[in-house]
């Protein structure tokens, strides 16, 4: 299945003011995560932040007009001067989020204890190609994995291109494991380990992976979180809302 979605790439500034935006045929600026339909079933579009093999951490601006992509910044220990962010280990994937979808941080997850990071779902894509930053995929959604963040639920859908050789192979987490020995328990050190190169601690996963089934439920979830954000539920969030369409 191929979704009917092209967009261009608008690539402004540099460095502290580097944006990523996406247009439309016509030009228009595009919202990666309001203005992509969302439709049900195992194909979704995934937005990529950052391709496989960059170590500059990426994502999309909840705030700022038409959500672009932008790296993210941090204040350096030693000398308390913000600073560009970079990740500490390449990641083994393309890493971006699922459009119209948003973890909820001001309420419990609906299987963990735990409130939500305040995010679209992020996508984990383990095909063998990269994917450049900006550019909108079809993927299959393979299963999921809740990620405990500084004590907040960030599940990671796993999922692959849909051009990948291997897409009609991959169906479910025990299919990783069998094409790709050691993939996902890689994938789960790389998430555990990650923050600890900033000095911060040791992340961790709940549960044991989730199939396709719960995956796909999840997403339906956070889609409707995504909708109470756009129907201005939450105003105090400071959330660029776009338009209706």
């Amino acid at each position: 299945m191929q979704l009917s979605r092209r967009f261009a790439v608008l690539t402004t500034g540099q460095g502290f003011s580097k944006r990523v935006f996406l247009q439309d045929k016509a030009g228009q600026k595009q919202s990666p995560w309001h203005h992509l339909d969302l439709p049900t079933g195992l194909i979704v579009p995934g937005v990529i932040e950052i391709s496989r093999h960059q170590i500059a951490k990426y994502e999309v601006s909840l705030k700022e007009p038409f959500n672009p992509i932008k790296q993210d910044t941090r204040k350096n220990k030693r000398t308390g001067v913000e600073e560009l962010r970079f990740y500490g280990q390449f990641p083994l994937f393309n890493y971006g989020c699922i459009p119209q979808t948003w973890e909820n941080s001001l309420e419990n997850d609906p299987k963990y204890p735990y409130k939500g990071d305040g995010d679209p779902l992020d996508i984990v894509e383990i095909g063998e190609a990269p994917l450049a930053t900006g550019s909108v995929a079809d993927v299959k959604v393979i299963g999921a994995l809740c990620l405990v963040d500084s004590g907040e639920a960030d599940w990671k859908v796993i999922c692959v291109n849909t051009q990948d050789s291997h897409a009609d192979q991959l169906n479910c987490p025990e299919d990783v494991d069998r094409l790709y020995p050691g993939k996902l328990a890689a994938i789960r050190h790389w998430f555990e380990v990650i923050k600890t190169f900033d000095g911060k601690p040791r992340n961790r996963f709940e549960g044991a992976s989730e199939g396709p089934a719960e995956a796909l439920a999840l997403i339906a979830h956070c889609h409707k979180q995504w909708q109470r954000v756009k129907t201005g539920e939450f105003p105090s969030l400071g959330y660029w809302l776009g338009g209706n369409n």
